[in-house]
């Protein structure tokens, strides 16, 4: 779910707003995670996040949609299993490694979802997937007023 706000600011805004949106998300996603430092995630640094980043942008649309979104899901499963092994055995996770894999989880969830086809579906998930990736819903608020509702 996402705020009514962000619904809002969707429902007026057009397309193309949508998309940039969406786009704003996703990077914002990716750029709150470089400031909290290395993620320390075994095959994914802030490079290959950024570089995947610029490779959904340009798939958009494209036939390199599926294949990139099939690495992607990948990617998302991968980071799911690490985070499963945190609580093997019933054990307690250490709450800094969950809670880090679960951010780039849903930053790659975030480069997933601006790849969709229809604009408001892009723009609507990759919000949630950035609020869930950086905790701050008031930020991609912000966001949807400044580039939808603006």
């Amino acid at each position: 779910m996402i705020s009514p706000k962000i619904r809002d600011a969707l429902q007026r805004g057009s397309t193309y707003q949508r998309r940039a949106f969406a786009l704003a998300c996703a990077d914002f996603a990716i750029k709150q995670l470089a400031s909290f430092g290395p993620l320390f995630v075994k095959g994914l640094d802030h490079a290959e996040l950024r570089l995947l980043q610029l490779r959904a942008v340009s798939a958009i649309g494209t036939s390199e949609a599926h294949a990139l979104d099939h690495q992607l899901r990948g990617e998302e499963e991968r980071l799911y299993e690490e985070m499963i092994a945190l609580r093997e055995g019933d054990a307690s996770a250490p709450y800094p490694e969950f809670i880090r894999l679960s951010s780039v989880r849903h930053a790659v969830c975030a480069l997933r979802a601006i790849m969709f086809p229809n604009a408001m579906s892009a723009a609507s998930r990759t919000a949630f997937e950035a609020i869930c990736a950086t905790r701050c819903e008031d930020r991609i608020i912000e966001l949807a007023t400044e580039i939808c509702a603006g």
